[in-house]
């Protein structure tokens, strides 16, 4: 699975499949960081409206856990870097 960021978006894209792909929801601002845990469950990004989103995956890497996606807000800008 790979993850890719554009403009209003985060989007899982599985490799042996390629027209498979999940659009995570962000808000209307844009995507401006993206990380994977280490353990390869959750994937977080960082937005321009100040938010950090996270998003679990399946431990099969199949299918999205918490397709809402738990929010972090209220940072002071812009979150530019996730580790």
């Amino acid at each position: 699975m790979i993850a890719i960021s554009g403009g209003s978006f985060v989007r899982l894209r599985y490799l042996r499949e390629e027209e498979d792909e999940i659009d995570l929801s962000g808000p209307t601002g844009f995507a401006l960081c993206m990380a994977w845990s280490p353990c390869g469950g959750w994937i977080a990004a960082g937005w321009g409206d100040r938010t950090v989103r996270l998003w679990r995956i399946s431990d099969q890497g199949s299918e999205l856990v918490e397709s809402d996606g738990i929010i972090i807000d209220d940072f002071i800008g812009g979150v530019y870097c996730l580790a």
